[in-house]
């Protein structure tokens, strides 16, 4: 008597496999964004206190007067 696989185990192999997968690679890369130590706007790292990001600083800088 051949062995038979009905398509209704399979396609539960597959959702079940595909679920893993999804939950794995969802969970590495949150594992891997906390690691990085990035922030939601994607700055790396602290900033110093008188240091600014790049899109926080005015366009021209104002001049020094001697």
């Amino acid at each position: 008597m051949p062995a038979t696989v009905s398509s209704v185990s399979v396609a539960s192999i597959f959702l079940d496999v595909a679920l893993t997968v999804f939950i794995l690679v969802v969970l590495s890369a949150g594992i891997a964004f906390v690691v990085s130590g990035r922030d939601r706007h994607g700055y790396r790292g602290r900033h110093q206190p008188n240091q600014l990001p790049a899109d926080l600083l005015p366009l021209s800088l104002p001049e020094k007067s001697p």
